[in-house]
């Protein structure tokens, strides 16, 4: 019975996750970008300014906001940081394929707030 509500609960989060991918606006990503460039400006490091955006919008993980799941998916890539699961490749998901370009560029330059 347990193994069942968790394997329903894989499923749905599942769902939710690829259904949230899919309708992620520009409104969204121009608000996750300005906190993000917001941050990043202020010299917090790219990972902690992605925790805080998560922590943030989801009041410590009391309630659910989209900005939670990029936010840990673009974290989850940076900690492996394989060709695979490189940012640029995580992003490219989630956003389109030029915004990832000029984030990814914007990295590699060490212009990422100028970039977002």
């Amino acid at each position: 019975m347990a193994n069942e509500n968790n394997t329903r609960t894989g499923l749905l989060q599942r769902m939710r996750y690829g259904i949230v991918r899919r309708t992620f606006s520009g409104e969204y990503r121009i608000r996750f970008y300005e906190a993000l460039r917001f941050l990043l400006a202020n010299q917090v490091p790219l990972k902690l300014a992605l925790e805080q955006i998560r922590d943030a919008y989801t009041n410590f993980g009391q309630r659910w906001h989209p900005f939670a799941e990029l936010a840990q998916d673009c974290m989850d890539a940076l900690s492996d940081n394989s060709e695979a699961h490189s940012l640029e490749n995580t992003l490219a998901r989630w956003v389109p394929a030029e915004e990832a370009a000029l984030i990814s560029a914007g990295m590699k330059s060490g212009c990422l707030p100028d970039a977002l």
